[in-house]
């Protein structure tokens, strides 16, 4: 099965903004540890742009975001594998912000091109080669363990259910398969 990573359509839609100071939290969101409950509000406004250019359903923001059509979609199709909590976007309508909590030790490093710092932590990803032991339950949507603050992943079967469901500002590149 093909492996993609999941960008925003930076080009074609709009960006979200927090207003406040969340940057610590959202920082630290990054490593991809469960947070289980929130109960803050944080809330958001779209950035300025062309008047034509919609927030879409994957806006560009600080962590992965979702628009309530899209968490409609892919909210039970990704249990278990990531947190989703709401924003307070106004009349923007009903965002979600999402963590994804699924690191998978998914790189064959020995075959795979790579770059480390020199903690051990993946820096670079030049080719990837992904083991052959991945299901596709694990693969739906994961974040690549030694690189947690980086790119987010999605299986093909992922990829088809968003194209699918019509759902806007996703953007799949293709690294790899298992």
């Amino acid at each position: 099965m093909n492996i993609y990573i999941l960008r925003h359509d930076a080009e074609n839609y709009r960006w979200l903004e927090y207003k406040g100071n969340w940057f610590d939290f959202f920082w630290n969101l990054q490593d991809s540890v469960p947070i289980k409950e929130f109960h803050e509000k944080i809330i958001c406004k779209q950035i300025r742009d062309k008047k034509e250019r919609t927030l879409g359903d994957f806006p560009c923001f600080v962590v992965p975001a979702l628009s309530q059509n899209a968490k409609n979609t892919l909210g039970k199709y990704f249990e278990n594998l990531v947190e989703i909590f709401p924003l307070e976007c106004g009349k923007l309508g009903q965002y979600y912000f999402m963590n994804v909590i699924n690191v998978l030790d998914c790189l064959d490093e020995e075959k795979s091109k790579l770059e480390f710092f020199d903690d051990g932590r993946i820096f670079k990803i030049i080719n990837y080669e992904f083991k052959h032991t991945l299901t596709d339950f694990e693969t739906r949507i994961f974040k690549i363990q030694k690189k947690e603050r980086g790119e987010i992943y999605v299986n093909e079967e992922t990829k088809n259910l968003i194209e699918t469901a019509g759902l806007k500002g996703f953007v799949f590149e293709k690294v790899g398969y298992f």
